[in-house]
């Protein structure tokens, strides 16, 4: 059992800590992480969250008529323009790229980069992880969930909470409630009354996998004292900003695969079958303990909310030119 004030939590497939940083998750894509800020009340007293869930194509923008704008990042190009258009148009050539100041849409708002690849991930509002919900210790909380999902029927937990006497809000599929089905809506109410940096995810199949995931933070006050120094009960301190960081590997294989390699004993295979170096397989070396390596995952990125990248030599050489999660942190006196 894993204490929720830790705040570090861990699934099968996908590995995630929530970690309160002292010093938000983005509402677009920014160079720069935003500080968390405390939901507000509506005039009931009640704290409403509207949780949107579709489909979402990572390093893509929203188009004109539904239709997307298809990126990549060129490293390379950073002293230019790193970011490209993919030309969509069937009648040009695969490779034909657009400047990404050329194209209408020509800004990052609605972009979703994840580990800088092409994917397919189940979004909350359009963001994975879902933007983090703060709200005060002992607050009525109301979480709306919007099922937009072409075919997948899903339910919410928000783990680390008692929900004393409401236990039936808990999310627990085909236990506590029914699964969301499709183009429906569930609504959750409850009260937060367990403080701590815990996370919400789905609770239905491998929808954390897929990125049905984020921050849920219950604060005993609004600022609260952090003490900089373990031996010095006198050096409290109210920090100036706080930020959440949720990090969470992101697999090769989906998590669907995952879970049937497991069962079917073909987890060496999660670059795929049919890889043009037939033969290229996931060889995890032992750990340090001699544990047992069939389970082992093989991992594209580690993702800090919503940034990672796929390339861990451009990761190791020349991070500074990468669009990774950054921090404002203020100097230290």
């Amino acid at each position: 059992m894993i204490d929720s004030s830790s705040a570090v939590s861990v699934t099968m497939f996908r590995p995630v800590a929530i970690v309160l940083l002292l010093l938000g998750a983005c509402f677009a894509w920014e160079e720069f992480e935003k500080p968390l800020e405390v939901a507000k009340p509506d005039a009931d007293g009640i704290y409403r969250f509207d949780l949107r869930l579709a489909e979402k194509l990572t390093m893509s923008t929203e188009g004109e008529n539904g239709h997307v704008e298809v990126l990549d990042f060129e490293p390379d190009e950073i002293n230019r323009m790193p970011w490209e258009v993919r030309n969509s148009d069937q009648n040009t050539a695969c490779e034909a790229f657009d400047s990404f100041n050329s194209t209408k849409n020509n800004n990052l708002t609605s972009l979703l980069q994840l580990h800088g690849l092409h994917q397919v991930v189940f979004a909350v509002n359009g963001k994975v992880p879902a933007d983090p919900i703060v709200v005060p210790l002992g607050a009525e909380v109301i979480l709306t969930v919007h099922n937009k999902f072409l075919s997948a029927a899903v339910s919410i937990h928000v783990h680390g909470l008692d929900k004393r006497g409401l236990w039936y809000t808990d999310g627990v599929a085909f236990l506590q409630q029914c699964p969301i089905p499709p183009m429906s809506t569930h609504t959750y109410h409850f009260i937060a009354d367990t403080p701590g940096t815990h996370w919400m995810h789905g609770h239905l199949g491998m929808d954390r996998g897929h990125g049905l995931l984020g921050a849920f933070i219950i604060k005993t006050a609004p600022k609260e004292e952090v003490q900089m120094d373990a031996k010095d009960a006198n050096s409290k301190i109210i920090p100036p900003r706080e930020y959440a960081m949720v990090v969470h590997d992101w697999t090769v294989a989906s998590s669907d695969y995952i879970w049937f390699a497991q069962r079917w004993r073909t987890m060496k295979w999660q670059w795929g079958f049919d890889v043009e170096k037939l033969g290229r397989c996931w060889a995890p070396t032992r750990t340090y303990d001699f544990g047992a390596i069939g389970g082992i995952v093989a991992m594209r990125a580690l993702l800090v909310n919503q940034k990672g990248w796929h390339d861990q030599d451009d990761v190791f050489e020349r991070p500074e030119v990468l669009p990774l999660s950054m921090f404002r942190i203020k100097k230290a006196l």
